[in-house]
């Protein structure tokens, strides 16, 4: 995923990660931080604030991407119930087509 925060120019890239299998790199955001959470659900586009818990501040966070960024040494098989996430925003198919 890609950002931005407080429209600065720069644009940062880092996966998102659950909190048990976050490492604490600079790669990844736990989905359990401030900005981790303002991110979820968010497209290419969208503007999210939120505010650090350790400075108090509010930032305003806004999705560059939502690609992953993944070399072909970290490839992750996809996820059993995609196929049927993609059929969420279209109409559900009849059961002999499942």
């Amino acid at each position: 995923m890609s950002y931005r925060l407080d429209d600065e120019p720069t644009v940062h890239a880092r996966r998102l990660a659950h909190p048990s299998s976050a490492v604490g790199s600079e790669e990844e955001i736990s989905a359990a931080s401030p900005l981790g959470v303002a991110m979820l659900g968010l497209r290419r586009g969208d503007r999210m604030p939120f505010r650090d818990n350790a400075t108090g501040r509010e930032h305003v966070v806004e999705i560059a991407d939502v690609e992953p960024t993944r070399s072909t040494d970290d490839a992750v098989p996809p996820r059993p119930f995609d196929r049927l996430l993609r059929w969420s925003s279209q109409p559900m198919p009849a059961a002999d087509q499942l």
